[in-house]
């Protein structure tokens, strides 16, 4: 699994490529729990390049989700392939802010975040 951090405008965005799953729960876990922590704006995951994800993968997108939701920011996901098959089968793809490609996601992601907002 290969984690990579960067901004887009104000929005954070973690890209994740692999697989996710038990053997490496651990790295998922910290690195979208520091994404969370740091993004004081909103935060897009993109698992396009993710090839599997268990259920510990979808178990910390939703922890996540839940923490961003509380405190007022956005939580967006992108996904293609397994993990957007995935998504729909459980039934978050209704509930999370899933998207197919990255520059919905952005958009919407942004026009959440007002501009005078602190990042």
């Amino acid at each position: 699994m290969i984690v990579r951090k960067s901004r887009v405008g104000a929005v954070h965005l973690l890209s994740i490529s692999g697989s996710i799953e038990v053997s490496v729960d651990y790295l998922f876990a910290e690195a979208i729990a520091d994404a969370v922590a740091t993004a004081q704006s909103p935060l897009v995951v993109d698992l396009r390049d993710v090839d599997f994800m268990d259920s510990s993968g979808i178990g910390r997108l939703v922890k996540a989700y839940k923490i961003m939701l509380a405190r007022g920011d956005y939580f967006g996901i992108v996904a293609s392939g397994l993990v957007l098959r995935l998504l729909r089968m459980s039934g978050l793809i209704a509930i999370l802010n899933v998207r197919e490609d990255l520059e919905s996601s952005l958009a919407e992601a942004a026009a959440a975040f007002p501009p005078d907002a602190p990042t």
